[in-house]
This record gives C-alpha cells, sequence and structure tokens, in this order.
C-alpha cells in the first residue's frame, strides 16, 4: 500500500495548478460612478459641503452576492452613512449621504471666487492597485444640479493612482465647480461700496461747509468698515491679498485724500495763503482717479495679488 499512496501524492503534486482552478494575479476592475441629487450647505469658513448621491459599482465577473466586496472610504468624507438600494449578482447600488471637506478654494478673485468640489472614493489597505482598481462606468451620465446661490460648472469624474507608505491605492474621484452669479457678487458686494464712495464724493461740493463735508466722510467711512467685516466673515483668513481686499485698500486711501481735502479747505480760510478751499477741493477731486490707478499698479506690481 505505501508505494500506492507515495505514487499517489506523486501525481497529484506534479499536476498542474489550473487543473483545480485557476489563480489570477490579475487586480480586480470595478466600474464606478456617482449620481448627484443635491449638494447644500456650502460653508465657506468651515470648507465643507452636504451631499447627496448614488454609487453605482459593477464588475463583469463578479458576484457581489457570494463575494465580499472590498471596502472602500470617502477619503474626504465625514459623517458619511451608506444605505444599500440595490443588489445583483455583479452590480451593487448604494444611496450616500455626508459632509465633505472642500480641498481647494481660489479665492484670488473673491468676490468672483470658485470652488473645486470633489467626492473621492479609494479602497482601504491592503487593497492596493495590485489587488483592486476603479474604471469609469462607461454609462455615466451628469444630471442637471441646482444650487441656491451658486452656478455648477465643468462636471467631471475621472480614475487617478495615489502614492501611500502603504502602496499605490486607486481613487475615483467626482468633482464639479461652483461659483457665485456674477450678478448677485456685484450686487451684494461692489454696487454697496460704490453707493456709499459716491455719497463720499459729494463732500467735494460743499467747500467750507465743513460739518456737512465730515458727516458725508464719516458716515461713509462706517459704513465701509462695516461692510469689509460683514463680507470677510463669508472666507478664512488667508495669506494674500484678493480682489475684495485691493478694492478696499483703493477706497480707504480715497475716503483719506478726502479727509485731508477738508483739513485743507479749512487751513486755506484760516491761513491767507492765496488759495480757496474751492481750489483745494477740486485739486483733491482731480488726483482721486490719479491716486486710485497709481495704487492698483502698485499693488499688482508687488505681486500681492498675484
Amino acid at each position: 500500500m505505501k508505494p500506492v499512496i507515495i505514487i499517489a501524492i506523486a501525481f497529484v503534486l506534479l499536476i498542474p495548478l489550473p487543473v483545480f482552478g485557476e489563480i489570477s494575479d490579475e487586480p480586480k476592475v470595478y466600474k464606478v460612478k456617482i449620481q448627484l441629487h443635491k449638494i447644500s450647505d456650502v460653508n465657506l469658513e468651515t470648507r465643507t459641503f452636504d451631499a447627496a448621491f448614488d454609487l453605482f459599482i459593477s464588475r463583469e465577473d463578479g458576484n457581489f452576492t457570494t463575494e465580499i466586496l472590498p471596502e472602500m472610504e470617502f477619503i474626504n468624507g465625514k459623517d458619511v452613512s451608506e444605505k444599500l438600494k440595490f443588489l445583483e449578482p455583479n452590480f451593487i447600488k448604494k444611496h450616500v449621504e455626508g459632509t465633505f471637506e472642500i480641498e481647494d478654494i481660489d479665492y484670488r478673485n473673491f468676490p468672483f471666487y470658485s470652488l473645486d468640489l470633489e467626492i473621492m472614493l479609494e479602497p482601504k489597505k491592503p487593497h492596493t492597485v495590485d489587488y483592486v482598481n476603479f474604471s469609469i462606468d462607461p454609462s455615466l451620465e451628469f444630471p442637471d444640479i441646482r444650487i441656491s446661490g451658486y452656478v455648477v460648472e465643468n462636471q467631471m469624474q475621472y480614475v487617478t493612482h495615489m502614492s501611500y507608505l502603504e502602496g499605490n491605492f486607486s481613487r475615483f474621484t467626482t468633482e464639479f465647480d461652483l461659483t457665485p452669479p456674477f450678478q448677485s457678487s456685484f450686487m451684494t458686494t461692489i454696487f454697496p461700496i460704490l453707493v456709499v464712495m459716491g455719497v463720499g464724493y459729494v463732500a467735494y461740493m460743499f467747500p467750507k461747509r465743513y460739518d456737512l463735508q465730515a458727516a458725508l466722510v464719516l458716515l461713509p467711512l462706517a459704513a465701509v468698515v462695516f461692510l469689509q467685516i460683514e463680507v470677510l466673515r463669508q472666507i478664512p483668513a488667508l495669506p494674500f491679498m484678493t480682489l475684495f481686499d485691493i478694492m478696499m485698500a483703493v477706497i480707504y486711501v480715497l475716503i483719506m485724500n478726502n479727509v485731508i481735502s477738508i483739513g485743507r479747505q479749512i487751513r486755506a480760510d484760516e491761513h491767507t495763503s492765496g488759495k480757496t478751499s474751492w481750489q483745494v477741493s477740486r485739486f483733491h477731486l482731480k488726483i482721486s482717479p490719479i491716486i486710485a490707478i497709481v495704487l492698483l499698479v502698485l499693488l499688482l506690481t508687488l505681486g500681492i495679488f498675484f
């Protein structure tokens, strides 16, 4: 019996592996797509937004009823909840809701800014690209999304590979840009400042009425300060000047020019220097656009804005 047993064991060991079932070294490829339903609570201060969407995952030779789907996570998500809505052997659909972090905000043109919103999905370790890969579902479509106070642009979904200490991982990203409507940003931020500055310029029309001039300068100054404080509450502290900051710097200098004009008018009336208050007021009115242009060029040349 011993020789028979030895021959049987040798026969089993020498049989090629494909006879018992081929072991594939190829990574599993999952087709992924996200269908957005709702974007809300876009918060510039906390750099977060809320999203509700359906997540579709499929694999041609998969069987999700028996095999375990690799663990995946939304790497920029917080308080994310998932609910299974549909399951087939090679197809799964989940409804997802949660809060997601905003990775990139371009504030340089604030209040005409843009938000780059992303929802990023990666498999958890140890499911590197050697085991799991994502691909874009060819049935992908981009539904129209309406978000209060924003215009949705440049919707896209793509797959990249990310390198970490644990290895390379496949990342699926859905991305879209949000921009506030130009007319809305202009009317709520720029237009009130222009109106206030117009009121301040009326002071040049009343030389020698120093009480009226002071009121026409100081009241707009107080209004501009409060408006700036309210507007800047929308965004975090930044290491550079935005378009709004540059505009406010010019406005403050123009208000200072108006204050200096009033002081020089009072001095001209008290001292017989040959200049009347009308001449002083006209001079400061004429140099106002020159001051604004020079200051703008100076700030842009120094690269504070860029």
